[in-house]
């Protein structure tokens, strides 16, 4: 950049991201009308002291350079509302961040950060907070006085516990904690009642607070991959809830009755979580779209399964089941049906009335005969009955004449 940029002293706006630039040019620091410098996806290893006197920005993004430290000049800038430092290298954030009283948005994530400053309790205009991907061990008390955060990303730290001061923030709508080694959340997370969405996926968690039966806002909730052997009856009253994700939880021996409760899930998955059995409650989800009870340890589906007449796809892959209940012919919204790896002899007629599925895997179970029923599934595009003991195939299979796709070797058929 030739030092003559300088004198274009009405510059409002200048991007100079996706270069080679290592350094700022000092006369950039004369560009005294600028209210947004965007540098990002550079090579830059430091930034100028000087930068104090860019005065009117409101925007710097300096994200995906080679930054290992913030120069404490670029706390003076107290006009900034966003400031996207992510994808650097940096270790700290000065101790005097919280003068940029403006902050809106303010982007850490994937640094090397191990603490943050107490200053930062002062941003409090912020909404969106991400300090995702760094190596931090402790939220400051101080958190709590970021009042006016919608958003709060801290996932993929090292968190073992979060302060109670994390209950103040009550006009959250997005809380992301997933990825961490909390053992379980602060009880004062039930204060957070205008959440929408939560993600406390990938830690170590064994039980969940009373309090979250207060979050009655919530849409989505995931709870994947944490050490979970019961839930709490409260979770049905998280009757907004639209997503939830149980899977992962290899000593989930159970569900509560109250799961029922949660009449607006669309998707359910508790894949992998050592269940063995679903409880009669889930035919009440009858807005469900898609369940994933697949790779746990069932033997029986209940009657009630019956009743979710919403339901797409559904995968029960690798589970004992050794029959599946008649009801199931009256899922006739289903394009997806996995039932493979299962211990399954015979398949009920009604299967027969499930027309619009496409797809139908059946393989590695115990099946001797398929009925004839099966004809009837004349939109069926992948079928795989393949590692089983048939010894024939039904007529009616003819009439299948969508089929693109069709696996039956393993058998002992003629």
């Amino acid at each position: 950049i030739p030092k003559s940029i300088g004198k274009l002293s009405n510059l409002t706006e200048f991007d100079i991201s996706n270069n080679a630039f290592a350094t700022l040019p000092d006369s950039i620091t004369k560009l005294t009308n600028l209210t947004s410098l965007v540098a990002n996806r550079n090579e830059l290893t430091a930034i100028s002291d000087d930068i104090d006197q860019l005065t009117r920005l409101t925007e710097l993004n300096v994200e995906d350079n080679r930054l290992t430290a913030l120069p404490e000049g670029i706390c003076h800038l107290t006009n900034l509302e966003i400031l996207k430092v992510s994808q650097n290298a940096l270790t700290t954030l000065p101790e005097n961040i919280g003068q940029l009283t403006n902050l809106t948005s303010l982007d850490n994530s994937a640094n090397q950060l191990e603490t943050l400053p107490e200053s930062i309790g002062q941003l409090t205009k912020l909404t969106s907070l991400n300090i995702s991907g760094n190596k931090l061990t402790v939220l400051p008390e101080s958190t709590g006085q970021l009042t006016s955060l919608t958003e709060l990303k801290i996932n993929y730290n090292e968190f073992t516990a979060l302060p109670e001061s994390i209950g103040q923030l009550t006009n959250l709508t997005k809380l992301y904690i997933s990825s961490n080694k909390l053992t379980t959340p602060p009880e004062s997370i039930g204060q957070l009642t205008s959440l929408t969405e939560l993600d406390i996926s990938s830690n170590k968690m064994t039980t969940l607070p009373e309090s979250i039966a207060q979050l009655t806002n919530l849409t989505e909730l995931s709870i994947s991959s944490n050490e979970f052997k019961t839930l709490p009856e409260s979770i049905g009253q998280l009757t907004n809830l639209t997503v939830l994700d149980a899977r992962w939880n290899s000593e989930l021996e159970r569900l509560p009755e109250s799961i029922g409760q949660l009449t607006n899930l669309n998707e359910f998955t508790v894949r992998e979580s050592g269940l063995t059995s679903l409880p009669e409650s889930v035919g009440q989800l009858t807005n469900l779209t898609s369940l994933d009870t697949g790779s746990n340890k069932l033997t029986t589906l209940p009657e009630s399964i019956g009743q979710l007449t919403n339901l797409e796809d559904f995968d029960i892959v690798h589970n004992e089941l050794t029959t599946l209940p008649e009801s199931i012919g009256q899922l006739t919204n289903l394009t997806e049906l996995n039932i493979h790896d299962n211990k399954l002899t015979t398949l009920p007629e009604s299967i027969g009335q499930l027309t619009n599925l496409t797809r139908l895997y059946i393989s590695s179970n115990k099946l001797t005969g398929l009925p004839e029923s099966i004809g009837q599934l004349t939109n069926l595009t992948h079928l795989s009955v393949s590692d089983n003991e048939l010894t024939a195939l039904p007529e009616s299979i003819e009439k299948l004449t969508n089929l693109r796709d069709f696996e039956k070797d393993g058998n002992n058929l003629n």
